[in-house]
């Protein structure tokens, strides 16, 4: 009986003291991704001047994931305001092919680009494919 007492006493001795600091929760880690949000398969990038602090009013740049091509490339398509552009790359994507809005373009990109940081998500699988919904046909 006096055994039971004492393993009592010490477990509601227990209960009032902190956790150990190895037992609190750790700080969320950081994403993976380079996304700021996604809606549906639909996902929005900033530029990463924007994303440090740097830029008070950028606009998100709409990126959707439209599959891997026939010839191995990564496309993504990119909508911002108006404009809609088409961005690929083949592995190792070290540079990319960018059309649209007028221009077509195949170079290097900026290590900190929009266009970067999708096709980047693109390759390590970390964008989901989009597909558009079918549109009804005329009768």
């Amino acid at each position: 009986m006096r055994r039971s007492v004492v393993l009592i006493g010490l477990l509601l001795a227990a209960c009032g003291r902190a956790p150990p600091e190895s037992a609190k929760a750790a700080p969320p880690a950081p994403p993976t991704h380079n996304w700021a949000a996604m809606r549906g398969k639909t996902y929005l990038y900033y530029p990463r001047a924007h994303a440090e602090g740097g830029r008070a009013a950028a606009e998100a740049t709409v990126v959707r994931y439209l599959g891997r091509q026939p010839d191995g490339a990564f496309l993504v398509s990119e909508g911002e305001g108006a404009a809609l552009v088409l961005a690929s790359c083949l592995l190792p994507c070290e540079e990319a092919r960018v059309r649209g809005g007028g221009m077509e373009h195949t170079g290097p990109f900026g290590g900190d680009s929009v266009t970067r940081a999708a096709l980047d998500d693109a390759v390590k699988g970390r964008l989901e494919v989009f597909v558009p919904a079918a549109q009804p046909q005329d009768r």
